[in-house]
Order: C-alpha cells, then sequence, then structure tokens
C-alpha cells in the first residue's frame, strides 16, 4: 500500500494517478550501452577495460537512483485533493484541497512533447508553486484536476424573484 492510499480519507477516492516518466532512465541506460561497447571493444584493445568499468559503475548508480526515484513517487488527483509524494530516504508531499488549487501549469521542452512528459506546477492558494518535473502525460493530469475542481463546484445559480416577507 502506497502512500496515497494511506492517506486516503473516508469518501474520497482516487480519479487518477500520474507517474514519473521513464525518460529518467535514458542517461542510465546510455551509460550501460558505452560499459557494453566498451567491453566489446576490449577484445582489440585491453585499455577499453577501465572506461567499461568506470561506465558500468556510474551506469549502475544511476539506474539504481533512478528506479527508486521512479518508484518512490507518486501523484494522483482525488474527488477532494490533489496529492503528490516523492523522495525515499528524504520525501516530500503535498497535498492540497481542490478548493484551494489556484493554478496548475504544465512546462515541456521539445524532447517532453515528443514522449509527452513534463513538469506540473501546482500552486494552492497564497502559497508557492510546488513543481514536480518529468511526469507522464501532463495534460492529462492538469485535465483531471481541472475536471474534479469543476465537478466539486456549485455551478447552480438561482435566478428569479426575492421574496419579501
Amino acid at each position: 500500500m502506497g502512500y496515497i492510499d494511506k492517506t486516503l480519507v473516508p469518501g474520497e477516492k482516487v480519479v487518477y494517478r500520474g507517474a514519473v516518466h521513464w525518460v529518467l532512465l535514458i542517461v542510465p541506460g546510455l551509460l550501460l550501452a558505452a560499459a557494453v561497447a566498451c567491453g566489446i571493444g576490449a577484445r582489440y584493445r585491453e585499455w577499453l577495460l577501465y572506461p567499461a568499468a568506470v561506465f558500468a559503475g556510474i551506469g549502475l548508480i544511476a539506474a539504481i537512483r533512478s528506479t527508486i526515484a521512479r518508484r518512490s513517487s507518486e501523484f494522483a488527483v482525488t474527488n477532494r485533493r490533489v496529492i503528490a509524494k516523492v523522495g525515499f530516504l528524504h520525501s516530500h508531499s503535498v497535498e492540497i484541497l481542490l478548493t484551494k488549487v489556484e493554478g496548475i501549469t504544465v512546462d515541456q521542452d521539445v524532447l517532453g512533447n515528443i514522449l509527452n512528459y513534463g513538469t506540473i506546477g501546482i500552486k494552492g492558494t497564497g502559497g508557492t508553486e510546488e513543481k514536480f518535473p518529468k511526469i507522464s502525460d501532463p495534460f492529462e493530469f492538469r485535465r483531471r484536476t481541472q475536471e474534479q475542481i469543476v465537478a466539486g463546484q456549485d455551478t447552480t445559480v438561482h435566478w428569479g424573484a426575492q421574496t419579501r416577507g
């Protein structure tokens, strides 16, 4: 059971879960690929074993770090609030009631636009903006949040004559 499921209050349900995008694993993957390439090249040039070991070590550390970051990050929209939690040993969480969400921003660079990831910024009333980078499908996260905000608002306007008594 994750952080989000543990913090749900009675009557609250998760309507959307977000995640950190797999792009976080590109750098470790490239480092490990360089290690393999150097390892293969070491059959012909023995000195390539040293860079292969360095690439492998750095790549493994980066892969472990990125995997932990992906698995320990949770993002959700419920019918009452937006919840975000990142980190493993040092964690940071944000829980904002939907009625207190002032705005949600999405920032994407060119690669983010192509691979569908971006940085989500959540701003609560009277507070600072919390930013969460490399979130998968950030526009869907924003759309689902906006849907819940609208669903929670009383959009009924009563126009009519006032009764005088």
